[in-house]
């Protein structure tokens, strides 16, 4: 009887190549910046401003360069993010937008904040809206996981692939870069409209019910109206000023039956808007902020009004109005 054959033993050598890197050691700094850039395009859209009750939207400004800047962004890391390897430099792009936006969120934080004026005796200034506030703390955000993610995918760009002993295995070809540059533009820009769509209206709500609060406030009694420096200042009267030229009413009301142009460039059919604007209102007595539509210009101007007996409101382009 023949003897049994040994069963062949294991090699006595066994190299293993090393695993091979994926993109999990910068995942979570793409992550992170891929968010920065979302949290970038949904403040280009919302206020940056708000002065007398009136909000003034980023993409009417400069909103619309950081809203190009944070979808190029978004681009260049879905690209890093699908190709995992730096090419030409493209790993800075995205750092280099954060700081852009940032150096615009900053400038404009800045011109908001240095717009001041006087309302009734009262200092008043312009606010910052929660649309600049996201686009600066997502362009600093941006700036730090950009920078991290463009480091560490250096430092692997460097190292290059690792020598293995082991046979190569094809591996499946991967869509190109195009495809990722295209999907990260769509997934920004249909993340931005649910984050716009969700969040926007829940902060507008409650910037209204700020300014609705703060319109409440007991107004001093002693009034003085500055809307802007380019306009005069008005003293609320207890009586029609000599100089007032009084217009025909075009309505008749319970309360404050007439008006009056206090300047030569206001017509009386504006007065009388402004007349009816300010019945519409619930407040007397107090100051508040009302727009009132010019049949001469076709445009409306927001105006400020204040006074017990003879209501004085000042605005648009150097107009005053007297509502009695």
């Amino acid at each position: 009887m023949s003897s049994p054959q040994p069963y062949p033993g294991p090699p006595q050598s066994y190299v293993v190549s090393p695993p091979v890197s994926g993109i999990s050691g910068h995942l979570a700094a793409l992550v992170a910046a891929a968010a920065s850039s979302v949290g970038i395009v949904i403040g280009s859209f919302g206020p940056w401003a708000s002065f007398l009750g009136f909000g003034t939207s980023g993409i009417d400004g400069d909103g619309i360069f950081t809203l190009i800047l944070g979808l190029v962004g978004a681009a260049a890391i879905f690209t890093l993010w699908g190709w995992g390897r730096s090419r030409h430099g493209l790993r800075w792009v995205a750092p280099v937008v954060g700081v852009l936006c940032l150096v615009v969120a900053i400038v404009d934080i800045f011109a908001v904040t240095s717009m001041r004026g006087e309302l009734f005796g009262e200092p008043i200034g312009a606010r910052v809206g929660w649309g600049l506030w996201m686009v600066t703390l997502g362009s600093l955000a941006l700036c730090v996981t950009a920078a991290i993610a463009a480091v560490q995918i250096g430092q692997r760009t460097a190292r290059g692939p690792q020598p293995s002993l082991q046979p190569a295995i094809p591996s499946p070809g991967g869509p190109p870069g195009w495809m990722w540059v295209l999907v990260g533009i769509l997934a920004t820009a249909v993340l931005g409209l649910i984050g716009y769509i969700a969040i926007g209206p829940r902060l507008v709500e409650a910037d209204r019910a700020e300014r609705s609060a703060s319109s409440t406030e007991t107004a001093p009694t002693s009034l003085r109206v500055t809307l802007n420096p380019g306009l005069p200042e008005v003293e609320p009267v207890e009586a029609l000023p000599s100089s007032a030229r009084p217009c025909p009413p075009l309505f008749t009301a319970a309360e404050f039956t007439s008006s009056a142009v206090g300047t030569a460039v206001t017509s009386c059919g504006f007065a009388e808007e402004v007349r009816r604007q300010y019945l519409n209102q619930p407040q007397r007595g107090r100051p508040v902020t009302i727009e009132a539509d010019s049949p001469v210009t076709g445009q409306r101007y927001p105006m400020g009004c204040g006074g017990v007996r003879v209501v004085t409101c000042s605005g648009g382009n150097n107009a005053v109005v007297y509502v009695y």
